[in-house]
């Protein structure tokens, strides 16, 4: 082998071995990019429900009484239209009928991820557990600011959103459609207690 070829055979085996080491560690970065996203979700962390601005994003139900807006046999306290959750616990819901999503009753909510599941704990409620993609009949997704979940039953098609809105807050929003009656749409804002990571942070109503 010549000089010249011996050479050019060094160089393409550098080539070759930076070209790789390039490719490694551009994947390690994107990885690391990924999971700490994750991380950072804005969705996790304690969150606890403001009233006021609850009241003024709820929809106006024509041609309800008190409590014609709570599913499930609830008995709340309703502010100009708007079932506002109690810190004491829920009756049971009568026999036959659909129980109302628990996150409508609840003042205080935790949220984390664990793998492919986020877990919802509501405080003095119940907990619910989100699976990504579809599992048993519903449909979950999440990203950084957004989970939706959507299934149906033989009674009724059920949908729930959990946003970060542009402030920071929380608007979590359930569709309720029956099967023989009007749909219904409830609307909660909660405000951020404490990220994922369990600091304070400090928020302001209005």
């Amino acid at each position: 082998m010549s000089m010249n070829g011996f050479r050019h055979d060094s160089a393409s085996r550098w080539h070759a071995s930076g070209m790789r080491e390039f490719l490694l560690l551009g994947i390690l970065v994107l990885s690391s990019f990924v999971h700490g996203a994750e991380r950072t979700s804005a969705l996790l962390g304690t969150w606890v429900i403001n009233h006021e601005l609850t009241e003024e994003v709820a929809p106006e139900f024509k041609d309800s009484g008190l409590f014609d807006n709570l599913g499930g046999g609830r008995v709340s306290v309703s502010v100009m239209g708007v079932p506002l959750p109690r810190s004491d616990a829920q009756p049971q819901a009568s026999i036959g009928s659909p129980r109302d999503p628990d996150v409508l009753s609840c003042l205080e909510m935790i949220l984390q991820e664990k793998g492919d599941r986020l877990i919802a704990t509501y405080q003095e409620v119940g907990e619910e557990e989100f699976i990504r993609g579809e599992f048993r009949g519903r449909s979950s997704k999440w990203g950084n600011k957004s989970l939706v979940q959507t299934y149906k039953t033989t009674e009724r098609k059920v949908s729930k959103s959990y946003e970060i809105r542009s402030d920071g807050r929380m608007l979590v929003t359930v569709v309720i459609k029956p099967n023989k009656d009007k749909k219904r749409v409830f609307k909660r804002v909660f405000e951020r207690a404490t990220a994922a990571g369990g600091d304070t942070r400090t928020t302001t109503s209005g």
